[in-house]
Protein backbone atom coordinates (compact mmCIF):
# COMPACT_ATOMS: atom_id res chain seq x y z
CA UNK A 1 0.00 0.00 0.00
CA UNK A 2 1.30 3.59 -0.59
CA UNK A 3 2.26 6.06 2.09
CA UNK A 4 -0.02 8.69 2.92
CA UNK A 5 0.66 11.90 4.47
CA UNK A 6 -2.28 14.71 5.77
CA UNK A 7 -3.36 16.65 9.01
CA UNK A 8 -3.64 14.75 12.78
CA UNK A 9 -6.62 14.03 13.96
CA UNK A 10 -7.80 13.57 17.40
CA UNK A 11 -7.61 9.60 16.75
CA UNK A 12 -4.28 9.96 15.68
CA UNK A 13 -2.71 11.32 19.59
CA UNK A 14 -2.53 7.86 20.92
CA UNK A 15 0.25 7.16 17.98
CA UNK A 16 1.64 10.74 18.76
CA UNK A 17 2.25 10.12 22.27
CA UNK A 18 3.96 6.73 22.26
CA UNK A 19 6.27 8.69 19.32
CA UNK A 20 6.66 11.18 21.86
CA UNK A 21 7.84 8.54 24.81
CA UNK A 22 10.13 7.38 22.24
CA UNK A 23 11.48 10.68 21.30
CA UNK A 24 12.15 11.56 25.16
CA UNK A 25 13.49 8.17 25.84
CA UNK A 26 16.15 9.07 22.85
CA UNK A 27 16.73 12.40 24.14
CA UNK A 28 16.90 10.91 28.17
CA UNK A 29 19.37 8.26 26.72
CA UNK A 30 21.55 10.94 24.73
CA UNK A 31 21.69 13.74 27.64
CA UNK A 32 20.50 11.88 31.26
CA UNK A 33 21.78 15.40 32.89
CA UNK A 34 19.22 17.88 30.46
CA UNK A 35 15.99 15.26 30.28
CA UNK A 36 14.24 13.02 31.87
CA UNK A 37 13.78 9.81 32.09
CA UNK A 38 9.84 10.24 32.29
CA UNK A 39 6.62 12.24 31.20
CA UNK A 40 5.86 13.82 28.26
CA UNK A 41 6.27 16.75 26.06
CA UNK A 42 2.52 17.17 25.59
CA UNK A 43 -0.60 15.16 26.67
CA UNK A 44 -3.41 14.12 25.50
CA UNK A 45 -5.78 17.00 26.21
CA UNK A 46 -2.18 19.60 24.70
CA UNK A 47 -2.18 17.95 21.46
CA UNK A 48 -6.00 18.27 21.07
CA UNK A 49 -5.48 22.04 21.51
CA UNK A 50 -2.95 21.94 18.89
CA UNK A 51 -4.89 20.52 16.20
CA UNK A 52 -7.58 23.29 16.70
CA UNK A 53 -4.93 26.23 16.85
CA UNK A 54 -4.51 28.14 13.55
CA UNK A 55 -0.48 28.81 14.15
CA UNK A 56 0.24 25.14 14.38
CA UNK A 57 0.17 21.77 12.19
CA UNK A 58 0.60 18.12 12.58
CA UNK A 59 0.82 15.93 9.94
CA UNK A 60 0.95 12.09 10.20
CA UNK A 61 1.95 9.31 7.67
CA UNK A 62 0.01 6.00 7.44
CA UNK A 63 1.03 3.15 5.40
CA UNK A 64 -2.92 1.93 4.92
CA UNK A 65 -4.05 1.75 8.92
CA UNK A 66 -0.79 1.81 10.11
CA UNK A 67 0.91 4.84 11.45
CA UNK A 68 4.56 5.29 10.31
CA UNK A 69 5.24 8.97 11.91
CA UNK A 70 4.34 12.51 13.00
CA UNK A 71 5.69 16.23 12.78
CA UNK A 72 5.00 18.75 14.45
CA UNK A 73 5.21 22.43 13.36
CA UNK A 74 4.51 25.71 14.63
CA UNK A 75 4.33 29.65 12.49
CA UNK A 76 6.05 31.85 13.95
CA UNK A 77 5.72 35.47 12.64
CA UNK A 78 8.60 37.95 14.02
CA UNK A 79 8.43 41.98 13.27
CA UNK A 80 9.60 44.90 14.64
CA UNK A 81 12.64 43.44 16.28
CA UNK A 82 15.16 46.11 16.88
CA UNK A 83 18.45 44.30 14.73
CA UNK A 84 16.31 41.74 12.51
CA UNK A 85 14.35 41.59 9.70
CA UNK A 86 10.80 40.99 9.73
CA UNK A 87 9.91 37.25 8.90
CA UNK A 88 7.63 34.20 9.17
CA UNK A 89 8.87 30.80 9.56
CA UNK A 90 7.56 27.26 10.46
CA UNK A 91 9.75 25.86 13.35
CA UNK A 92 9.97 22.14 12.93
CA UNK A 93 8.79 21.16 17.20
CA UNK A 94 9.35 17.77 16.50
CA UNK A 95 9.90 15.19 13.94
CA UNK A 96 9.38 11.30 14.54
CA UNK A 97 9.10 8.05 12.73
CA UNK A 98 8.85 4.58 14.44
CA UNK A 99 12.00 2.30 14.23
CA UNK A 100 10.39 -0.05 12.03
CA UNK A 101 9.41 2.15 9.16
CA UNK A 102 12.59 4.38 8.89
CA UNK A 103 14.62 4.17 5.74
CA UNK A 104 11.24 4.13 3.89
CA UNK A 105 11.56 7.90 3.13
CA UNK A 106 8.69 8.38 5.44
CA UNK A 107 10.64 11.60 6.81
CA UNK A 108 11.44 13.08 3.91
CA UNK A 109 7.05 12.81 2.90
CA UNK A 110 6.62 14.34 6.36
CA UNK A 111 8.95 17.03 5.94
CA UNK A 112 8.21 17.63 2.01
CA UNK A 113 4.83 18.01 3.72
CA UNK A 114 5.70 20.66 6.15
CA UNK A 115 7.61 22.67 3.54
CA UNK A 116 5.00 22.55 0.59
CA UNK A 117 2.47 24.24 3.96
CA UNK A 118 5.12 26.62 5.00
CA UNK A 119 5.14 28.01 1.39
CA UNK A 120 1.30 28.06 1.29
CA UNK A 121 1.76 30.15 4.96
CA UNK A 122 4.24 32.44 3.49
CA UNK A 123 7.01 31.17 5.43
CA UNK A 124 10.43 32.09 4.46
CA UNK A 125 12.33 28.90 6.02
CA UNK A 126 11.75 26.21 7.57
CA UNK A 127 13.88 26.24 11.29
CA UNK A 128 14.65 23.86 14.43
CA UNK A 129 16.98 22.86 17.00
CA UNK A 130 19.02 19.38 16.62
CA UNK A 131 20.43 17.85 19.68
CA UNK A 132 23.63 16.71 19.44
CA UNK A 133 24.05 13.48 20.61
CA UNK A 134 24.87 9.66 19.70
CA UNK A 135 21.27 8.83 17.70
CA UNK A 136 19.99 12.28 16.68
CA UNK A 137 18.83 13.50 14.01
CA UNK A 138 20.97 15.85 12.73
CA UNK A 139 22.35 13.35 9.61
CA UNK A 140 18.76 13.28 7.89
CA UNK A 141 18.08 16.99 8.39
CA UNK A 142 21.49 17.64 6.87
CA UNK A 143 20.57 15.38 4.08
CA UNK A 144 17.13 17.12 3.44
CA UNK A 145 19.28 20.68 2.84
CA UNK A 146 18.99 22.24 6.68
CA UNK A 147 22.34 24.21 7.39
CA UNK A 148 22.99 25.61 10.70
CA UNK A 149 22.64 29.12 10.94
CA UNK A 150 23.55 29.69 14.89
CA UNK A 151 25.16 27.39 17.01
CA UNK A 152 23.99 27.21 21.42
CA UNK A 153 27.25 26.34 23.05
CA UNK A 154 27.48 25.17 26.63
CA UNK A 155 30.39 25.23 29.27
CA UNK A 156 29.31 22.01 32.07
CA UNK A 157 29.98 23.23 35.83
CA UNK A 158 29.62 20.24 37.29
Amino acid sequence: MAISVRRAQPGDIPFILDLLDQIRDLHHRGRPDVFKDSGTKYTASELEEKLGRDDECIFVAYDGEQPLGYVCTVTTEYSRHNVMLDKKILYIDDLCVYPSSRGRGVGRMLMDKAKYYAKECGCASMELVCWKFEGSAEGFYRSYGFTTMSRRMEYRIK
